[in-house]
């Protein structure tokens, strides 16, 4: 009887550390200058994902190509949300314009329409419950052109 306690509670430690281990797969695609690094912040919940902080991980990738993989690992189950921007001056913030446009290259988790603020954790919500990867495209938002120049 003590051999199969033991056998079962092997078996739930197993379970429990391999549900704990996850690793969570980034392809981050349409960067349209090889230049920079791509800045990433993974959230688990509404507060952190909207006050950019505390991020469960964080990942800056330096841009080789116009289509980047990084791997996020030792996850937990549950609900993620992914924020990324091309820092292409190497200063480490996202730039705007005024009213807060970005000068920069944004992406999030979550797809859907591109609306002219950032996505609420709801609407980039994902769920890992198992090795997961997640596809992104990079959004630019171009300067308007002045109507005065020719």
């Amino acid at each position: 009887m003590k051999k199969l306690t033991f056998l079962l509670f092997g078996m739930l430690f197993l379970f429990h550390s391999q549900a704990q281990n996850l690793s969570l797969e980034v392809k981050v695609g349409g960067i349209q200058e090889i230049k920079g690094t791509l800045m990433m912040a993974l959230f688990n919940d509404e507060v952190s994902f909207k006050n950019k902080q505390p991020a469960v991980a964080k990942k800056e990738v330096l841009i080789t190509d116009s289509i980047q993989t990084t791997v996020f690992k030792n996850l937990k189950a549950g609900t993620y949300a992914l924020a990324i921007f091309h820092d292409s001056n190497g200063d480490g913030s996202l730039n705007k314009r005024q009213m807060g446009i970005p000068t920069e290259g944004i992406a999030f988790s979550g797809g859907g329409k591109q609306k002219m603020r950032p996505p609420r954790f709801k609407e980039a919500a994902f769920t890992i419950k198992k090795d997961t990867v997640c596809e992104l495209r990079m959004h630019y938002i171009p300067p308007k052109k002045d109507q005065n120049k020719p």
